[in-house]
């Protein structure tokens, strides 16, 4: 009598690596009532109800196998590693990664993913460095963490390049990994739609739940393409096959209906998710800060504001929210104890100091406009060469900007607002208005002090869809921050 059957073996294996747990738990059952002496179907039974989330029982068998079965032990030993980890044990995961590496060539690969993966989660990138490049062997799994390393590092190119020592015929999933690499590269570049593809490219042919992170990748460029409802269907896709995303999709959807201007459904959505996540507390904060402000809800928008963390990422662009609220409440004393962490804030302390009865002198057309606004320098600075991402933009001879100046007025209220700063930039379509360099232009993007409606500028540009992009290519907070070089 045998004591194992391979071909079996390798059977309840794949299914295992396909997920299909409940067929593999009945198939694996069988096999070790045939052969109840072979190890590997005892181990392979852990491993199965370890992922159908029966880890304590799994852990059981794991230690029993350690010392019964020396052929298993790191086996055995790397999987308790990854149990302590998700039982947030993980000094006691450290020590089991680092045993494995020391006595055994069996999971040394994976024990160093999962150190590296560990000290990606606390931040320290230099550390997992350090560690992947311990590393002596040749194995695509580091190359692909080693990757992942340059590109948390905004090492674009290094990324890149390293990727290239991972061949061909590397095993399907390392080759899913890589697209998804390469598509974050071209996200991060500014290049959406070779994103889309490689991300597109990464999910053929799997549904699998590991992989639904990168289809609300997705779901966030075609929020970006202003494709709101398809980036809706994605989430519910989502929600539908894995409910335990319910709160981390939420985040996306607040996102998507802030697009959409339906702010109520934001609103709702960001209050859900605001006292799940502890990590995301200033994100959170900072985002309904935003909803509120683009609403004119200036003393709401103060309230979440002041929340943000100091040391949070999302604080430089929290103060020039904050600023720019007090100075719509009119406090403009507490908006002149923020001004200062802004780096760019000529308007904004010009303005402070106006109201504060200061003089001042102004610097430029904007800052003489927000001291004395007229009419006529608007329409003048309207009908002049404007530069948009250095292309040259002006209306054709035959507009009359004057008259155009007052038709845009009655147009803003239905129009879609693309940006929101210390002005509003509102995207009004208008065929064949004028010129973006050689293109002929089919829309207007038209800038306005949201206080008093006055309209600063205007100007024509080549594509909707590209002054959409253009606009949405970071999230509208990011552009501005950086704009305006917020200090965080």
């Amino acid at each position: 009598m045998s004591r194992y059957d391979d071909k079996k073996y390798r059977y309840i294996s794949n299914l295992v690596k396909k997920r299909k747990y409940n067929k593999a738990l009945s198939e694996v059952l069988k096999y070790m009532e045939e052969f109840p002496y072979d190890k590997k179907g005892k181990y392979l039974y852990a491993y199965i109800i370890e992922g159908m989330g029966n880890a304590k029982k799994a852990a059981k068998i794991y230690k029993e196998l350690i010392d019964s079965n020396a052929d298993a032990k790191y086996n055995c030993l790397f999987r308790l590693a990854m149990i302590d980890l998700d039982s947030k044990k993980e000094e006691a995961a450290v020590k089991k990664f680092y045993k494995i590496i020391d006595e055994s060539p069996y999971n040394e690969a994976a024990s160093y993913m999962a150190l590296v993966q560990i000290e990606i989660e606390h931040n320290n990138i230099k550390k997992a460095i350090e560690i992947v490049n311990k590393f002596e062997g040749k194995d695509d799994r580091i190359v692909l963490s080693k990757a992942q390393l340059y590109l948390l590092s905004e090492k674009y190119d290094l990324a890149l390049e390293t990727l290239k020592e991972i061949g061909n015929r590397t095993e399907l999933d390392i080759s899913r990994k890589v697209d998804i690499i390469k598509g974050k590269i071209a996200s991060k570049k500014g290049d959406y739609y070779k994103a889309k593809e490689y991300f597109e490219h990464a999910l053929i042919g799997t549904q699998n739940a590991r992989y639904f992170d990168i289809k609300l990748e997705i779901a966030r460029l075609e929020r970006k393409f202003q494709k709101f409802d398809e980036a809706l269907e994605i989430c519910d896709f989502v929600i539908k096959n894995d409910p335990k995303r319910v709160s981390k999709t939420a985040l996306l959807e607040g996102d998507i209906y802030l697009g959409k201007h339906e702010y109520d459904k934001s609103e709702e959505l960001y209050k859900i998710v605001l006292g799940k996540y502890k990590d995301k507390f200033s994100k959170i904060n900072l985002k309904l800060g935003f909803l509120m402000f683009v609403q004119n809800r200036y003393e709401e928008a103060v309230n979440y504001l002041l929340k943000v963390g100091k040391k949070s990422k999302e604080y430089g662009s929290a103060i020039f929210y904050l600023t720019v609220s007090y100075i719509r409440l009119k406090e403009y004393k507490k908006a002149e104890k923020y001004v200062d962490s802004i780096h760019d804030n000529s308007r904004l302390k010009l303005l402070i100091d106006r109201n504060l009865g200061r003089n001042v002198e102004p610097n430029g057309y904007i800052e003489k406009q927000l001291l004395h606004y007229s009419v006529d320098e608007a329409i003048k600075h309207s009908d002049r060469i404007h530069t948009n991402d250095e292309v040259e933009c002006m209306f054709k001879e035959n507009i009359s900007v004057d008259k155009l100046f007052y038709e845009i007025q009655d147009k803003l209220e239905d129009s879609n607002l693309i940006g929101c700063d210390l002005f509003n930039h509102y995207l009004i379509p208008y065929e064949n208005c004028g010129y973006s360099g050689s293109n002929t232009a089919n829309a207007i993007v038209v800038v306005v002090e949201p206080i008093t409606k006055h309209i600063m500028t205007m100007y024509p540009v080549y594509n909707v869809k590209l002054a959409e992009d253009n606009y949405q290519r970071e999230s509208r907070i990011d552009k501005f921050y950086k704009k305006y070089g917020l200090k965080k």
